[in-house]
């Protein structure tokens, strides 16, 4: 819960062009993009119902603003974008959009791949080809099999 409010008042300083230099210069990227390789699908069988879904939660609150923080540092920065496709954000981002249903991090994952595709060519061509041929195949869920690997 402390980690999901940390991230919320980093993503509010990322709104900030002051702070996206200094932030960046502080590794926020590398770190943020562990967060998003971290499995947050795990197995909660053993405790209660209560305790369960704030769990679930937590953990999507965390992710809201991981990517939205990753939205906001990435508008009109360049370098960021550049950084974050070097660390692998991109591919967690589209691993993200496939097994998330919650619509707040969805759209936070639109905005920054959107952010994202502006500024690089090669993260354009990678989100092209993954919903081109997801769509191609009238199904969204089978992109899972068609992701991109560096």
């Amino acid at each position: 819960m402390l980690l999901t409010k940390c991230c919320r008042c980093i993503r509010q300083l990322l709104m900030s062009d002051m702070w996206k230099s200094k932030l960046m210069d502080m590794n926020i990227i590398s770190s943020f993009v562990s967060l998003l390789k971290c499995d947050h699908q795990g197995d909660f069988s053993s405790v209660n119902t209560s305790i369960y879904l704030t769990i679930i939660c937590v953990e999507i609150q965390l992710l809201e603003n991981v990517v939205g923080g990753f939205a906001s540092l990435t508008l009109r920065n360049l370098v960021a974008v550049s950084t974050i496709h070097a660390h692998g954000g991109i591919n967690e981002i589209l691993k993200i959009m496939r097994s998330c249903d919650d619509a707040k991090v969805l759209r936070q994952c639109c905005i920054l791949v959107r952010n994202m595709a502006v500024r690089n060519v090669d993260v354009k061509v990678k989100t092209l080809m993954c919903f081109t041929s997801c769509f191609s195949l009238n199904s969204f869920y089978l992109c899972a099999e068609l992701s991109y690997v560096d």
